[in-house]
């Protein structure tokens, strides 16, 4: 009996390693928006980051702690949202997202089950070398690593 290859973990659709530092740059729309970032967690099964954008003029301070748990290919997955704009803080849960990965070209499509406004999330993710962009509603970031601090 043959066994089935293992599926590459978020280490092949997310480059940038636990504990490294990373720049957040807003490619879309082309606006002076950049801050930082930190991945708490990278697994084969589960990627954790969080994020801060300083804002500036018309664009509030936001941070966000997101959390995916893959389980496997299509619905099923986890994931966690915990977002603040400006003074506006909200948490999202969701038992039931679906990954469609594409290891050939390094990216993850990420969709919710969860409505918001009458539409469900969807991100893409796209590894490059020391960077990872991501793609959702009109959107597009590049989250770049940071140097390695010395001595490790």
């Amino acid at each position: 009996m043959a066994r089935k290859a293992k599926a590459p973990g978020w280490e092949h659709y997310f480059p940038i390693p636990r504990g490294r530092s990373f720049e957040v740059v807003l490619e879309r729309p082309r606006l002076p928006v950049r801050g930082r970032g930190t991945v708490v967690k990278r697994t084969a099964a589960a990627l954790r980051l969080k994020l801060e954008v300083q804002g500036g003029f018309l664009i509030p301070r936001m941070s966000a702690d997101v959390e995916l748990t893959y389980s496997g290919e299509g619905g099923g997955n986890r994931g966690r949202l915990e977002v603040q704009v400006g003074a506006r803080r909200e948490s999202f849960e969701d038992q039931d997202v679906t990954i469609q990965s594409q290891p050939a070209k390094g990216c993850r499509e990420i969709a919710s089950s969860l409505k918001q406004a009458g539409r469900g999330a969807r991100a893409v993710l796209c590894a490059g070398e020391g960077q990872c962009h991501v793609s959702a509603r009109g959107f597009e970031i590049r989250l770049v690593a940071q140097a390695a601090p010395r001595g490790r």
